[in-house]
């Protein structure tokens, strides 16, 4: 067998790792280059045979004509020759062929570790000598392999050669593990784990994905006595088998953790009392540092030593070497991570490399026992800080950034000889402890360790839910209004509190107390991330209901209803199905129904579902988390309040204090107010568990916990499953670090799950990363999750996944996001389509914004389609968002342009034509329309731009219509040049609207007509198609017609608008969109109104209020109302003055460009109430705001108006002039 190191030769050849070569010990002179030294590894490696030229020529430059191949061959050879100088005899060349003399004076180290490798490994009958021998043969042999086979070797345009490099690099390179593996099989055989160790760890290093290298190491790591490194091990390796491969630790390696995991709770200690400086011996073991950053509650430890009168450099050295490497061992015992700091001091980090619920009680413990082994003159100075750090990797510090191990260093720096001091972060999680006393000024508040408590370890809870304490007034209220209920007087509750106070709690609790034999119980969980999707919460109750599972198909589902509605619904099942179906996305055919009809038809569909479930037995119904119910779903809830009051229905809705009550729910329900448990009711909750605690770790807990029942249950819980443990944290973040640590591999699983969202269903989840059914299990037993049903879970608070999302860092974030992305467009398309909110919001999150943008669009598309306006602005302000993560660049434009056009259209219809966000959209949009990306807005987006400034045009401040008639032009040419026959229909009714209110009528019903002539017989869209259809709000024929019918009024002609008004209110029902139905119905209402037909006008307003309110039209509610005033003052009601007035007050911010319109009915109505004063104060102010605005529609009707007001009144000429 040859060396494995070289012997005294010629030549010696390097090639594993970086090429080394030398000549009778010297480097090599000459020139070097990359093709002379692949020649010469080729003949080195290749040497038992000789090599014809032609096929040396082809290996090096087959790119080139075969004679200038062998030419480039001779020049390389000259070379080589000078290169080797006196070593060049082991060449061999000849006219034809070329070779390496095997036999010469020289030497390759891949030939030398070939041949050790090869050796058969030593069997367990050699002599303890043999077997030592052959094991350093072996490790001299690894030594030699440095790394790759030439790997600092490039070779242009020589794939042959490149081919030949790699085969011989993945044989050196198996060569290498089946050493390495035979190296640490045998060592582990004679005891010497250390040795194996390293070994273990650089065949980990070649092969980072190969598992049983993993466990090998964590089973070492354990035997050298360093179990913590080893469970950081193991953290590591269940981190990289999921980034990298998508599966997670073997049951092997699991059980192998679990194992180690045991043994450390089994043995974990006190603290170190230590008489005297001990003589240097072993250290622990520092933890291994993560492969990757993490996000990690730490307390950190920063120990200095001193000596006293000293000031010699070498003796102060020698006085704190003892010392310091006892004090070190002493953090390290107590669970420390030791990093060495500059002026004889070191850092320890606690719950670093993985999390430790007690960390920061054993920093204290550490300091302290490091305070009193001090002596013979050398004291210790600590500070201790509790933070979130973001961990370094592959040796970096714990703590990069520094700045939490800055703040402890400077609480060191405070204390003095022998001192402790604690920020108030760590002083939160060891209060109850130690006796802490304040120190320093309110800017920077420390607190010094006097001494110990004497308290206990605590234990931890019962894995059951804790029974309800200190809510017995609550509950008795509750079950009142249960009583009530059930006797058909429905009753809502609002059960009001911070997070985790206990109202869902509570609300359970209410729900154990029900005769299941007679009550129903039905559960909405609204979620944050689907705040601004309509019905969600709906959908999945439904969803629920009928029992259907994510792989069912329409089909399935359609008939799964069907069953469903037969069988608990049959009275009502024709009349809902549709609706239903149209909620779900099932419905077979499309709907003969426009959208925003079939959204109202859906709507009654689930009022009425409920309703018919309270007619058959008392319902109980809870509302998870109004606050974060999307305006849709609030809508049904308001509906059903209303509906539910004659029947047996009690609506428990829970709310978060910090989130104001919506207005349809504070003047109907019962609300109360969770406050804070006091310390009798919090010990009476901890002293129920299953188990029984001490008295001191009740008091520990209920002082902990700060009154929160959520809290107190999680302490409980963590103290009754590990009764070793000796601390806790005092909030639910660092009690949750530790308890995702102790579910070891399925901690990631957890993470996974937050990111989805409080609830998830496990297909989505199996496609975004691997379900391990023991990890499942193992999250349900740690009361992380709970089941629904086989397939639906969720977090058993928000706040617990809150905290499980935030434990990532913001790329395990980003990454996650990116999968649950994937995963919704691969498998997920019905969803997707349904749902594009939930899609655009994972992309946003894994930073792809571009594809965001896209699916935000389409959000606000979809829920504007639907008429959920709120959510549609929400979806678009969150895509206008994202834009700014965009380059500069046409892309962004042309994103911008579709983001804003879209939105500007939900704005005007959700908060009027005079809203200012919507006149800043369109602003936006035309200030890049003039500008550099002028191109983008040709044709009908340009026409979109200037229609949205026109609708604002007459609403800004210090406007008029005389500004706004400046648009009307421009306007019209767009129209035309767009090409579009609907566009040009709204661009005639907007010039008829711009011509009605400046008194120009005739030129009015020009244009009215128009618009009529254009449209009629067109296809409508509002929303589904493709372009900007939906974009321009009322229908252009509808309002033709609406203007043409004022018009006529206004020329007296009094049949025509009647029947003209008739005309516009029956197609806007035949086209079934709420705008245009609520424009022409306000018109046909006004027309009636100037008529002065008060019962039509009533009935008119009532139902425009019913349409406006079901879809949240501002501007048509404020309409109605003004109308439902007027109507009320006609018959002699002075109540409708209060709602004129607040009409009237209304419009200056839904749209002030119509405010003569209400102030002229406001003014009718004090004049049918005989109140002439006021009458004609409203008259003055009415003409002057005509003149403010240049309008001329009301002016000769107001001057009418004012002479009939004066001569009722009796007043005199005088006055009258």
């Amino acid at each position: 067998m040859p060396p494995p190191f070289p012997p005294p030769v010629r030549l010696q050849l390097h090639l594993l790792g970086d090429i080394q070569l030398s000549v009778a010990g010297q480097p090599p002179a000459g020139k070097v280059y990359g093709k002379m030294l692949a020649l010469l590894a080729y003949l080195a490696l290749e040497s038992q045979r000789s090599h014809r030229r032609e096929q040396l020529a082809d290996l090096l430059w087959p790119q080139l004509p075969a004679e200038a191949a062998r030419i480039n061959l001779r020049q390389t050879l000259y070379h080589l020759r000078r290169m080797l100088g006196d070593g060049a005899a082991q060449l061999i060349t000849g006219r034809e062929a070329v070779r390496l003399n095997s036999d010469g004076d020289w030497w390759l180290d891949a030939r030398a570790f070939l041949a050790t490798a090869s050796s058969p490994p030593a069997r367990s009958s050699d002599s303890s000598a043999a077997t030592e021998q052959h094991i350093g043969q072996l490790e001299a042999a690894a030594a030699l392999y440095r790394g790759d086979f030439l790997a600092d070797l490039a070779v242009d345009d020589a794939a042959d050669f490149e081919g030949w490099r790699d085969g011989w690099r993945t044989t050196l390179h198996q060569h290498m593990l089946r050493l390495l593996e035979s190296l640490r099989e045998s060592l582990e055989q004679q005891g010497a784990s250390e040795r194996a160790l390293q070994h273990a760890r650089r065949y980990l290093a070649l092969e980072p994905w190969n598992e049983a290298a993993h466990r090998a190491v964590i089973r070492l790591l354990a035997a050298t006595g360093r179990p913590a490194e080893a469970l950081g091990h193991y953290a590591n390796c269940q981190r990289l088998l999921e980034q990298e491969l998508g599966t997670s630790p073997a049951a092997a390696t699991r059980q192998l953790a679990e194992t180690i995991r045991s043994e450390v709770q089994r043995r974990e200690a006190c603290s170190v009392r230590t008489e005297g400086w001990p003589a240097p011996q072993q250290a622990v073991a520092a933890a291994h540092v993560p492969a990757f950053p993490e996000r990690r509650l730490v307390t950190i430890l920063h120990c200095s030593l001193h000596a006293a009168s000293s000031n010699d450099a070498e003796d102060l050295a020698e006085r704190l070497r003892l010392p310091y490497q006892h004090c070190a061992q002493l953090a390290r015992q107590h669970g420390a991570h030791v990093i060495a700091a500059p002026g004889g001091s070191f850092a320890g980090y606690f719950g670093y490399p993985v999390a430790a619920e007690d960390g920061a009680r054993n920093a204290v413990r550490a300091a302290r026992a490091i305070s009193a082994a001090c002596q013979a003159g050398v004291y210790a100075r600590s500070g201790i800080h509790s933070a979130v750090i973001v961990t370094g990797t592959h040796g970096e510090q714990p703590d990069p950034a520094g700045v939490a191990s800055a703040l402890a260093a400077r609480l060191n720096e405070r204390a003095g000889s022998g001192e402790i001091h604690l920020s108030d972060a760590a002083r939160q999680l060891v209060s109850g402890y130690f006796y802490l006393q304040p120190c320093g000024s309110q800017a920077f508040r420390s607190y010094r360790v006097a001494g110990t408590t004497g308290a206990n370890s605590r234990l931890d809870a019962a894995p059951r839910l804790l029974p309800l304490a200190g809510r017995t007034a609550e509950l008795a209220q509750l079950a009142a209004l249960r009583d009530a209920a059930s006797h058909g007087q429905g009753q809502q509750v609002v059960l009001r509190g911070e997070a985790g106070i206990g109202k869902s709690r509570l609300l359970r609790e209410l729900a154990g107390t029900l005769d299941i034999a007679h009550w129903q119980r039905l559960e909405l969980q609204c979620e944050a991330a689907y705040q601004n999707t309509p019905w969600q919460p709906l959908i999945i109750l439904l969803e629920r209901q009928i029992g259907c599972q994510p792989e069912h198909d329409a089909a399935s589902r359609r008939s799964m209803l069907a069953h469903y509605l037969a069988r608990q619904h049959s009275a009502i099942a024709a009349s809902v199905s549709a609706g239903l179906q149209a909620l779900l996305g099932i419905a077979e055919t499309p709907a003969t129904m426009g959208s925003e009809m079939l959204r109202q038809h859906t709507s009654s569909a689930l009022v009425a579902l409920f309703r018919n479930a309270a007619e058959h037995s008392p319902l109980l119904l809870a509302v998870e988390d109004l606050h974060w119910a999307d305006p849709s779903t609030q809508a049904v809830l308001a509906a059903l309040a209303q509906h539910t009051a004659a029947l047996p229905v009690l609506t428990v809705y829970t709310v978060r204090n910090d989130s104001p009550l919506a207005p349809w729910l504070s003047a109907h329900a019962t609300v109360l107010e969770l406050a804070q448990l006091d310390d009798a009711a919090m010990a009476a909750l901890v002293g129920a568990s299953e188990s029984t605690l001490p008295p001191a770790a009740i008091a520990r807990i209920v002082a902990s916990a700060e009154g929160i029942p959520l809290f107190a249950e999680e302490l409980v819980r963590q103290a009754l499953a590990q009764p070793a443990t000796s601390s806790v944290p005092a909030t639910l973040a660092y009690l949750l670090a530790a308890r995702l640590d102790a579910t070891g591999a399925a901690r990631r699983l957890a993470q996974y799950a937050a990111t989805i969202g409080r609830s998830f269903d496990l297909e989505l989840l199996a496609h975004v990363t691997h379900v391990d059914a023991e990890q499942l299990q193992t999250l349900q037993q740690a009361r992380l999750l709970e089941a629904r049903d086989a397939r639906q879970f969720e977090f058993r608070h928000a706040l617990l996944q809150v905290a499980a999302y935030q434990s990532q860092t913001r790329a395990d974030c980003q990454r996650a996001h990116r999968r649950i992305a994937d995963a919704l467009i691969q498998h997920f398309p019905q969803r997707t389509s349904q749902q594009p909110a939930q899609l655009a919001y994972h992309l946003g999150k894994a930073a792809d914004y571009p594809a965001a943008l896209t699916w935000w669009l389409k959000a606000g598309q979809h829920a504007l389609a639907a008429h959920a306006c709120a959510e549609s602005a929400a979806h678009l302000r969150n895509g206008l968002a994202a834009l700014e993560h965009l380059p500069p660049g046409t892309v962004r434009a042309g994103m911008e342009r579709d983001l804003l056009l879209v939105l500007g259209q939900a704005l005007l219809a959700l908060a009027g034509y005079g809203s200012a966000e919507a006149a800043a959209v369109y602003d936006r949009a035309y200030a890049q329309c003039q500008g550099q990306y002028a191109g983008l807005y040709e044709g009908a987006a340009r026409f979109d731009v200037l229609w949205g400034l026109w609708m604002v045009s007459s609403s800004r401040a210090q406007a008029s219509f005389r500004g706004s008639a400046e648009l009307i032009a421009p306007l019209l040419q767009a129209a035309d040049a767009s090409g579009d026959v609907l566009r040009r229909g709204h661009a005639h009714a907007a010039a008829a609207n711009q011509a009605l209110w400046q008194g120009r009528y005739g030129a009015a019903l020009d244009h009215a007509q128009a618009a009529t002539q254009l449209c009629a017989g067109q296809p409508r869209q509002h929303g589904h198609g493709q372009g900007h259809e939906h974009q321009r709000g009322h229908d252009p024929q509808v309002a033709g017609l609406a203007y043409a019918a004022w018009a006529h009024q206004a020329l007296g002609q009094h049949t025509a608008a009647l029947a003209t008004a008739a005309a516009a209110v029956t197609l806007a029902r035949q086209l079934e969109h709420p705008d245009s139905l609520c424009f022409a119905l306000v018109h046909a209402a006004t027309v009636h109104r100037l008529q002065q037909d008060g019962a039509q006008v009533a009935v008119l307003a009532e139902e425009i209020l019913a349409i406006a309110g079901q879809y949240q039209l501002a501007l048509w509610q404020v309409a109605g109302t003004m109308l439902r005033g007027w109507s009320l003052a006609r018959a002699g009601q002075p109540e409708g003055i209060a709602l004129l007035e607040y009409a009237a007050g209304a419009v200056r911010s839904v749209m002030p460009g119509i405010l003569v319109a209400f102030l002229h009915p406001l003014a009718e109505a004090h004049g049918y109430l005989q109140d002439y004063a006021s009458q004609l104060a409203q008259i003055d102010a009415a003409l002057a705001s005509a003149d403010q605005l240049d309008e001329h529609l009301h002016r000769a009707s107001l001057l009418q108006l004012r002479a009939a007001c004066l001569a009722q009144a009796g007043m005199s000429a005088t006055m009258q002039s």
